[in-house]
């Protein structure tokens, strides 16, 4: 817990990938509205508890990923997290490229994730 031994690779990796839900995050809370027609189209409905719930995710594997809390209880759980993101973002786009809506970056996180999970630190 709260290794931050930044020479590591892997704790690297856990840090960055408990920052990059910060961004989300925030997007997620400032930008409520403009998520219902996303999660709408997802199938994700009531589209508020969805929104909500992932915000709460969010609000938790934050922290422990960077500070290294449960990390591989958090990192497996961010990665089933990103994983379903990723899917539902294929259902919808049918895409795989990030830039034009596919599910590149939720994916790519997922993996990034996993690779923390797995770690026997």
């Amino acid at each position: 817990m709260f290794n931050f031994a930044l020479n590591d690779g892997y704790v690297l990796l856990r840090i960055i990938c408990g920052l990059f839900f910060i961004p989300h995050l925030w997007s997620k809370i400032t930008g409520r509205e403009q998520l219902r027609p996303i999660y709408t189209a997802m199938g994700l409905k009531p589209e508020n508890a969805w929104i909500t719930f992932s915000i709460a995710c969010e609000v938790i594997l934050a922290p422990c990923l960077i500070l290294g809390i449960f990390t591989h209880f958090a990192a497996a759980i961010a990665a089933i997290f990103l994983l379903v993101a990723a899917l539902l973002t294929f259902k919808v786009s049918k895409k795989w490229l990030w830039p034009i809506g596919g599910m590149e970056y939720p994916f790519f996180w997922a993996l990034c994730c996993a690779i923390v999970a797995l770690n026997p630190h």
